[in-house]
C-alpha cells in the first residue's frame, strides 16, 4: 500500500476543508460588517477557485496515475504470459542450445489483432559465440512463430500490436 499517496490524498481534503472554514468565516464578516466582507469575499473568491482546481486537478492526475499503474500490471502479466507460453514452445533438444547458458536475448514480435504472429525479430542478444547465438536465435524465432496466435490480454485497453521481452536460459 502506498502510504505517500494516502498522505497525499488526506493532505487535500484537510486543505479544502480548511479552505471551506476561511470562505465561511468570510461570510459571517460579511453579515456583521458587510463592506469589509465583501472586500475579502472579492479578493479571496479567485483565490479560492484557484486553489480547488488544483486540488482537484492533482487528485484526478493522482486517479488516473493508479489507473495506468494497474494496466502496467495487467499488460506485463500479459507480457509474461507470451513470454512462458513462448517458453514451453521452445524445443531446447531438437536445437542444441541447452549447454548455454548465462545469455539473454530481447525479442521483437508484430502481432495482428487476433494475436497472429506477423514479424518477430531477435533485436539483441548477449551471446558472443555467433555460431551459438545463430541457434538460438532460430529457434526462439521458431518458438514464438509456434506461439501463434499469441494469447489476448484480459484488459482490451492493454493489447499492442508490437510486443518486446526479454528470453534468457534459466
Amino acid at each position: 500500500m502506498d502510504y505517500s499517496k494516502i498522505k497525499e490524498k488526506l493532505l487535500n481534503i484537510l486543505k479544502l476543508l480548511m479552505l471551506s472554514a476561511f470562505y465561511m468565516a468570510c461570510i459571517v464578516i460579511w453579515q456583521e460588517i458587510r463592506w469589509l466582507g465583501i472586500i475579502l469575499l472579492i479578493i479571496m473568491t479567485p483565490f479560492f477557485c484557484y486553489l480547488i482546481y488544483e486540488i482537484f486537478k492533482d487528485m484526478h492526475q493522482s486517479n488516473l496515475d493508479d489507473i495506468q499503474e494497474q494496466l502496467n500490471l495487467v499488460q506485463d502479466t500479459w507480457i509474461e504470459d507470451i513470454s512462458d507460453k513462448v517458453r514451453n514452445n521452445w524445443d531446447l533438444n531438437s536445437t542444441k542450445v541447452v549447454p548455454y547458458s548465462k545469455w539473454d536475448c530481447r525479442i521483437y514480435i508484430q502481432q495482428d489483432e487476433d494475436g497472429n504472429v506477423l514479424d518477430t525479430e531477435i533485436q539483441e542478444c548477449s551471446i558472443r559465440d555467433k555460431r551459438k547465438a545463430n541457434r538460438i536465435k532460430k529457434s526462439l524465432i521458431k518458438a514464438v512463430l509456434k506461439t501463434s496466435p499469441l494469447p489476448h490480454p484480459e484488459v482490451d485497453n492493454v493489447f499492442t500490436r508490437q510486443i518486446y521481452f526479454d528470453f534468457s536460459a534459466s
